[in-house]
């Protein structure tokens, strides 16, 4: 705009590279100019603040926009409003930036949510005014027949109401022609007519797309020597070759070439190309969002990883600790199962899982998330130093890594990089935030079973873990910050897992997790206890069998010694051969020895008990009919106050229930009710 003031001319809106010439059009204000007013004489601070408040009406003495007469040049539109207009409440009213190219719905939102921000959805006339308004700048390149343009409204297929597709709550304005929306089985997509009104449509058709951008949005443009921040900054406005320009606060224009399929960053101010940036899409590079690339239309970002490892890092040395102090090492160890305990052998097959904690002031993490961890890929930890343990006391190296993840548990002090930096995600440095590697490993273990009270036994057995050699005194297990769980089941077949802990002789290199195999006795105690005290009350009931059946009784005594001596056998061979003695073989000798001195009992009376005397007769000896062969059976069945038996003086000395009287004859120490000798 230009107007004469005498013999001279006031340009508004343009940078003059020479007198009243060389007029550039990318060099244009753009913006709005209201209500501007010169005086050739001071203003009072009460006529300033009445102006300001639109409590008088300013009318400038050397220049007036509402009264001097104007020419505009180019694309400037002229709006007459009231003096209170500029007074009015703040009315923050969108502006939007249209895609003139043939898009579908999808792609149209991918595009908006790349600029952080949304389809249109028109909450009034106004509003769908301003939307036709700026849809009609580029009806050229979007009428096919009618230029079409996609809203941010969608049709609920169960209440046939049309929502905002962000919101998902019921629409308060609408501008459909009369002959739509036409609904059905298929139209669920709302669009705006070449007329300014709405339609609906399939959404897989293909209109122009669209984005509501606020006063403040802006975009920043990254990796180039700008002097300060707001040079960096840039706003959508206008269009070249049907494409958006964005213009910074500095002179610096973005702009879209279609012959070279390229971007160009150009300064006004020099008239000089600062950059040009080659895409596949006619759009804006596509960014990194939440740590993952946008790959969907070919995008050039590159680097778009978790962890950022600087030239330099050596991956074989160990990062140092808080001060360059020894690096701790946090470990948690969680004990998943325990899926074999083999008694014979003394080892027990465990699940387990060692999460080790630490942090690396080396690297820097881009892209977390303070609601949540975030894995490491396996690329980068390839490239990262990672602590190594050994697992000890393995049966036969038995031992398999079943899965390792890495993962980054925090997102603290995060920081953005310099203006500058192509960089603009913000990152976290190393020294704030914890590296976590957890691996889930099975093994085969040994065990040292103290078996003295078996199977009233506890046996207490340990995963046992060491640092390399190489570690010493730079990196250590911080035990007293660790822990150790169980979260597997507690009750096995034939143990309780109870009191997982760390050995209180854990140190610096060597980790010890302790756990408790609780033996059940139940199987024991219906396998071997109960059987056999059955067994030798079945022994015991011969002593109420008559004396002329004496065989019956030496039938019952013999099958019962054989059962429990099969019974005793068995039992040795399913527990750890050992020199120990253990309780439940004292408890099988105790139970054969027993008929000696427990049985039925009476007043005035000894018990009772059960001998069988298996004695050799001596060569040389007379022998009766009975006594055909060279081993005797001596059956005795001890009761009360007997008589004394006279035992033959051959047989004396080999008998321990034998001994001398005081007249120098043999006879047996228990009194005996009676006897007989049973000779095969």
């Amino acid at each position: 705009m230009s107007a004469s003031i005498g013999a001279r001319v006031l340009i508004l809106g343009q940078d003059q590279d020479s007198l009243g010439g060389d007029l550039d059009r990318l060099q244009a204000f753009r913006g709005d100019i209201g209500s501007l007013e010169m005086w050739d004489f001071p203003l009072t601070s009460a006529e300033v603040r009445q102006i300001a408040s639109c409590q008088r009406r300013p009318s400038g003495s050397v220049v007036s926009l509402d009264t001097d007469d104007f020419e505009s040049f180019g694309d400037v539109q002229e709006v007459w409003v009231d003096f209170d207009y500029f007074c009015r409440p703040q009315i923050n009213r969108p502006y939007y930036m249209i895609y003139p190219s043939k898009i579908h719905k999808n792609e149209n939102i991918h595009l908006c949510y790349l600029m952080n921000t949304t389809l249109p959805v028109p909450k009034d006339d106004i509003d769908n005014q301003l939307l036709y308004t700026e849809l009609g700048l580029l009806k050229n390149m979007c009428n096919f027949p009618q230029f079409m343009l996609w809203l941010g409204i969608v049709r609920d297929n169960g209440s046939d109401q049309w929502l905002n597709m962000y919101t998902k709550t019921p629409i308060t304005y609408s501008n459909f022609h009369s002959r739509f929306p036409k609904g059905g089985s298929a139209y669920f997509c709302g669009y705006m007519t070449n007329d300014g009104r709405w339609a609906d449509a399939y959404c897989q058709y293909s209109r122009c797309g669209a984005c509501l951008l606020r006063r403040t949005d802006f975009i920043t443009m990254r990796g180039l020597c700008f002097k300060n921040r707001l040079e960096t900054r840039f706003y959508p406005k206008g269009y070249k070759g049907g494409k958006p320009v964005f213009h910074s606060f500095h002179g610096y224009v973005i702009f879209w070439d279609e012959g070279g399929y390229q971007w160009h960053l150009y300064n006004s101010a020099t008239k000089q190309e600062m950059a040009s940036l080659k895409t596949r899409r006619h759009w804006l590079p596509l960014v990194c969002v939440s740590g993952q690339c946008t790959q969907k239309y070919g995008s050039d970002e590159e680097d778009c990883g978790l962890v950022n490892i600087p030239k330099g890092y050596i991956q074989y040395l160990a990062p140092r600790g808080p001060r360059n102090s020894p690096l701790p090492l946090i470990p948690i160890v969680t004990l998943v199962r325990v899926a074999h305990v083999d008694n014979i052998n003394m080892a027990i097959d465990v699940e387990f899982v060692v999460s080790i904690t630490w942090r690396d002031d080396r690297l820097s993490f881009q892209h977390l998330s303070t609601s949540g961890e975030k894995f490491i890929s396996k690329e980068d930890v390839t490239r990262m130093w990672m602590p190594q343990f050994q697992i000890l006391d393995l049966v036969d190296a038995k031992y398999k890594l079943l899965e390792n993840i890495v993962i980054v548990s925090t997102s603290k002090g995060a920081q953005l990089p310099v203006f500058n930096s192509i960089k603009r995600d913000p990152f976290y440095p190393g020294k704030d935030n914890n590296i976590t590697s957890s691996s889930q490993h099975t093994a085969q273990i040994t065990c040292s079973f103290d078996l003295y009270v078996y199977p009233f036994d506890v046996q207490m057995c340990s995963i046992r873990l060491r640092l390399p050699h190489s570690y010493v005194n730079n990196v250590y297990f911080d035990v007293n910050k660790g822990s150790a769980f169980f979260t597997g089941k507690q009750d096995l077949a034939l143990y309780t897992i109870s009191n997982v802990h760390y050995d209180s002789r854990s140190d610096k290199t060597n980790l010890a997790i302790n756990f408790e195999l609780c033996r059940r006795q139940g199987l024991v105690l219906m396998t071997t206890f109960i059987p056999s005290m059955l067994l030798l009350l079945v022994s015991w009931a011969t002593l109420f069998i008559k004396q002329e059946a004496l065989n019956v009784r030496a039938g019952m005594a013999l099958t019962t010694l054989l059962i429990l001596y099969t019974l005793f056998a068995n039992f040795s061979r399913s527990i750890p051969q050992t020199d120990i003695v253990k309780l439940a073989q004292a408890w099988q000798v105790r139970c054969q020895d027993g008929r000696q001195q427990l049985g039925p009992s009476g007043e005035g009376k000894h018990p009772s008990s059960l001998t069988i005397l298996l004695t050799p007769v001596p060569p040389g000896a007379k022998l009766t009919k009975s006594k055909v062969r060279t081993l005797s059976l001596r059956l005795s069945l001890a009761a009360g106050r007997g008589n004394q038996r006279r035992v033959p003086s051959y047989l004396c000395h080999q008998n321990p229930l034998t001994a001398s009287n005081a007249k120098g004859r043999c006879q047996y120490n228990e009194r005996v009710r009676s006897s007989m000798d049973i000779s095969f």
